[in-house]
């Protein structure tokens, strides 16, 4: 390794060009970063003394190891692509104001042209920096003044828009004297260093990098140059454009559930890349490089399947949105595996995988409902999931049966359904974190002309403020039945008249013209329309009967 430290300018002299390679990041600096930079530039360059400014470092591999294009060296570079782009970004809207002006600051535009072109070369060769195929052509154009690629990079041209509005307002000069004061230091790698070592280095001294940006890295770097761009258009590019309209921690999110598949441990999301490289290490899956990053691709279509979901079968999707709004990820690589199962090994079929969504759904929800901690839930899966994995010839559904109801301690219980409607009857559901989910279910269940929940309101039947009248309605016990019974699931129903309803008597309730329950279309106000008195009795009642449907909705398994 050699570092030297020297002005960015005399950094940029001469023929050369600085190859972004395919592993790395795409130009992620946004508006905040270019106006730090800014503010240093303006302040260093409106100082009469010449002060130096550091600008971080540049790191690179020395031109025998990048290869050779023709007479110009090409230079791999690890560390440095946001600074060496922005720069270039600053150096191009520079060179646009300067023509523009028609003033002398000491350089002619041509001249500032030279710190990112090669003269006289032609093609890819012109342009001292190339980006990774979804910035290079952005880049291209903004520096040679042409339209803008369909699509661009929206960073890249923000931040050209940026600097160009900046330089309409102030002294040219100042500007181009920041700039001849900025340094940094230049690293150059030979062949006895370890770029990935040096890599990870710089990582875990700042460099915001996403668990995704890291595994990449790992997996391409260190290959030929031609290896690497197969590998990346192939395998890693597909990977990225399936998670290109998520947000950036949904790949971090898939790959903590894939290790968990493949190894039966957890990692923290802090150790994910850790855990990668320990299980690219233990399984040898460098060995077998291509087959691996083919699993990968496979999996994180099953992960998008599953989480977002963008399952294309009804039936899979209306179960996995279920799923997901009781927040299961714990079971996520049990899913995933039990997809492979279904979509690549075809060893159990389309209402087997049904079945084995209903019976997670069921799971969660009634220990919810239970009271039972969801917090070990995972280990739960992981232990399914090994037994799965280590079966060859079972059948599946019984084999998954059996091993919910194996587990009696509370870490692992599947409550029965004795404990599961009592629960259901006692439990204050109005201030539960599932109450929307469990009304919408118990509603719909069954139905062709499923309702959407958000078009109603949740009705305390009895009041939670008590008139004189419904005191006389609940009994010498009123407070006592109001107290024990106000937020339980049989004083709890969805009325889209609110407020019409009120706290008036039940029969009022019940009766009243085209808002009343008797004239509700909904299931939960049907057994409503017969009951004369609304008391505990009734409460009671009515609870016990949509704990009996609700057990028939969130099933046992067997």
């Amino acid at each position: 390794m050699k570092a030297t430290v020297t002005s960015m300018l005399n950094f940029l002299e001469g023929t050369k060009q600085f190859v972004i390679p395919i592993y790395q990041r795409t130009y992620e600096w946004k508006k905040e970063q270019c106006e730090l930079l800014w503010d240093d530039i303006v302040h260093i360059g409106a100082l009469s003394e010449t002060t130096p400014h550091f600008f971080g470092s540049i790191v690179y591999l020395e031109p025998e190891l990048s290869q050779n294009i023709g007479d110009v060296d090409k230079y791999i570079v690890i560390d440095g692509q946001q600074r060496l782009t922005t720069l270039s970004l600053l150096l191009s809207a520079l060179r646009r104001s300067l023509e523009a002006r028609g003033i002398d600051i000491g350089i002619s535009p041509k001249e500032i042209s030279n710190y990112y072109f090669n003269e006289n070369k032609r093609d890819e060769q012109h342009y001292k920096l190339l980006l990774t195929q979804s910035d290079k052509a952005t880049l291209k154009n903004i520096l040679g003044s042409k339209e803008l690629p369909k699509p661009f990079s929206v960073n890249l041209n923000d931040n050209y828009q940026f600097f160009l509005s900046k330089l309409k307002e102030i002294d040219l000069e100042i500007v181009y004297r920041g700039i001849q004061r900025l340094q940094i230091v230049n690293i150059v790698l030979d062949d006895k260093d370890k770029p990935q070592l040096i890599f990870e280095g710089l990582n875990a001294k700042g460099l915001s990098l996403t668990e995704a940006d890291k595994i990449r890295n790992y997996v391409l770097m260190g290959h030929p140059h031609n290896y690497q761009t197969k590998l990346y258009e192939e395998f890693w590019y597909p990977i990225e454009e399936l998670f290109r309209n998520e947000d950036e921690k949904q790949f971090d999110r898939f790959m903590r559930h894939y290790l968990t598949l493949k190894t039966g441990r957890i990692p923290a999301f802090r150790d994910i890349y850790k855990h990668f490289k320990f299980y690219f290490m233990e399984e040898k899956r460098l060995i077998k490089l291509e087959e691996t990053l083919e699993e990968i691709y496979r999996y994180s279509k099953y992960y998008l399947d599953i989480a977002v979901p963008v399952e294309k079968d009804h039936d899979l999707r209306t179960c996995l949105e279920d799923l997901n709004e009781l927040k299961a990820d714990t079971a996520y690589p049990f899913l995933l595996e039990v997809y492979d199962y279904f979509k690549k090994k075809k060893v159990i079929d389309k209402s087997e995988v049904i079945k084995t969504m209903q019976l997670v759904e069921s799971y969660i929800f009634r220990r919810s409902v239970c009271g039972l901690s969801l917090k070990f839930l995972n280990h739960t899966f992981v232990n399914v999931l090994k037994g799965l994995l280590n079966e060859r010839e079972i059948d599946y559904l019984e084999y998954l049966n059996d091993k919910f109801l194996s587990s009696h301690d509370k870490k692992g219980y599947y409550p029965r359904d004795s404990q599961f409607k009592e629960d259901f009857i006692t439990k204050d559901i109005y201030n539960f974190s599932k109450r929307d989910y469990l009304l919408r279910k118990l509603e719909n269940f069954g139905s062709k002309e499923p309702i959407k929940i958000d078009n109603y309101t949740i009705e305390h039947i009895m009041p939670q403020k008590l008139n004189s009248d419904w005191e006389q309605e609940l009994g010498e016990d009123y407070k006592k039945v109001h107290e024990l019974w106000l937020h339980k699931i049989g004083n709890l129903t969805l009325t889209g008249y609110n407020t019409e309803l009120s706290n008036h008597s039940f029969r009022e309730k019940r009766d009243m013209h085209q808002d009343g329950f008797k004239f509700s279309p909904l299931y939960l106000n049907q057994s409503l329309a017969q009951v004369e008195r609304w008391n505990e009795f009734t409460i009671y009642a009515r609870g016990k009967e949509l704990a009996d449907r609700a057990a028939k909705i969130w099933i046992y398994p067997g």
